[in-house]
């Protein structure tokens, strides 16, 4: 939900807040926080929350005498009225094999798990089992982007790895975390290495995968996101059972907003192509990029940023196997703000072989959509951009919050 959006709706919400709260309390019930709510059929709704829950989805208060039930599965984002903060630069990344990211302070070194001391929800024990990466706090911009360089080309391993800070890396098993540093076990010996020597920590826990059951993404103000299975919100506290295996109580001015997952809406960057093709004007090939653009930015069109899409440049031709699971396509698409005037696409749906949209001269500076594609008992998706006027000269394209919908 871009947040243009979020800030009209929570606006309406608030306005609806100061006329609804007075008559709420004297009928008893007591209003919570000003939300906005977004769901499958494209319908924003905005109002004061009663009820939350995973299983019995969630009620808003929409006016004085009438309140709105919508079930979980018919859910894809609740916004709150609180912003999210900037990390700091000093806290830990610790990131889990549900995706997750938690940042904070190590604490004590526990048996078997990682604590962390977090601003949203206090002190945090993860399973070591269920860390996949590591990354310490206090580094500054080049360091940790050369820590996030170095994870994301470190392939599988069955041992866990240390990036230090002197550019050596170090093989062992990783069996303590503390505010001091980390415990190493190697072939050889124990070795104990301070937070600062330590750019980047990658476990041998490789199997990452995100939750397929109805589940929610939680974004905290300040700590990163984290996801649940079961959760109840009724008050001003929220309780939850976090996938990595605790159980948890958020005050809910921590939280920027809920991601519904597992539902009738399928974010199309989560699922895998049958096939890509990518052809190149020159030499240089491009592979496809999930939730970030082309070169690894963030998703931004018009001057607005994006948190779902995929990057793309021409020529490119993403394929998918839809099984006839799905009855709905919706998407939006644009050249992203990180490319330039040269660019210029043609773009093209297909369905089941068939043309279902197409547009040409496709260019920087405008949002196009959303479209809504019916594929009902549709076997394949073909999302196709094509060179336009310039050949392939800056044409770094984003298919922005494409989605299935069951």
């Amino acid at each position: 939900m871009n947040n243009r959006l979020k800030k009209f709706g929570l606006i309406a919400a608030f306005l609806n807040a100061i006329i609804m709260s007075p008559t709420l309390r004297a009928s008893g019930i007591e209003p919570l926080q000003n939300i906005v709510v977004t769901t499958v059929d494209g319908q924003v709704h905005t109002g004061q929350l009663i009820k939350l829950s995973d299983r019995e989805g969630i009620t808003l208060q929409v006016a004085l005498d009438k309140q709105l039930r919508l079930a979980t599965a018919d859910l894809i984002n609740i916004s709150t009225s609180y912003d999210q903060a900037i990390i700091r630069k000093r806290d830990a990344l610790i990131k889990t094999s549900n995706l997750d990211h938690l940042y904070g302070q190590f604490a004590e070194q526990g048996e078997d798990v990682v604590v962390i001391e977090t601003t949203d929800l206090g002190k945090v024990s993860v399973p070591m089992d269920r860390v996949v990466e590591i990354i310490p706090g206090g580094q500054d911009k080049l360091s940790h982007q050369r820590s996030r360089t170095w994870l994301h080309r470190m392939l599988p391993s069955g041992e866990d790895v240390a990036l230090l800070a002197n550019g050596d890396t170090i093989r062992g098993f990783l069996v303590g975390v503390s505010a001091e540093g980390f415990v190493f076990e190697t072939s050889n010996n124990e070795i104990r290495l301070p937070l600062a020597s330590v750019l980047a920590i990658k476990l041998s826990n490789q199997r990452q995968s995100k939750p397929t059951n109805p589940h929610f993404n939680i974004r905290l103000s300040n700590s990163g996101h984290v996801t649940t299975d079961r959760l109840q919100w009724e008050t001003n506290i929220i309780n939850a059972h976090l996938q990595f295996g605790v159980d948890a109580q958020i005050e809910a001015e921590r939280v920027v907003n809920f991601e519904i997952g597992g539902g009738r809406w399928q974010w199309l960057s989560d699922l895998e192509p049958i096939s890509y093709e990518h052809t190149p004007m020159m030499s240089l090939n491009w592979h496809y990029t999930t939730d970030v653009n082309i070169v690894g930015g963030p998703i931004t069109v018009s001057l607005e940023s994006y948190e779902h899409g995929i990057g793309v440049h021409s020529r490119s031709v993403l394929k998918y196997d839809l099984k006839s699971a799905y009855h709905e396509f919706v998407t939006s698409f644009g050249i992203d703000d990180n490319s330039g005037p040269l660019a210029d696409v043609h773009v093209m749906i297909l369905v089941d072989g068939t043309r279902r949209f197409e547009k040409e001269n496709v260019r920087q500076g405008t949002l196009h959509g959303p479209l809504r594609i019916n594929i009902e008992n549709a076997k394949t998706l073909e999302l196709i951009v094509d060179f336009g006027l310039r050949g392939d000269i800056q044409d770094r394209f984003n298919w922005v919050e494409a989605a299935l919908i069951r």
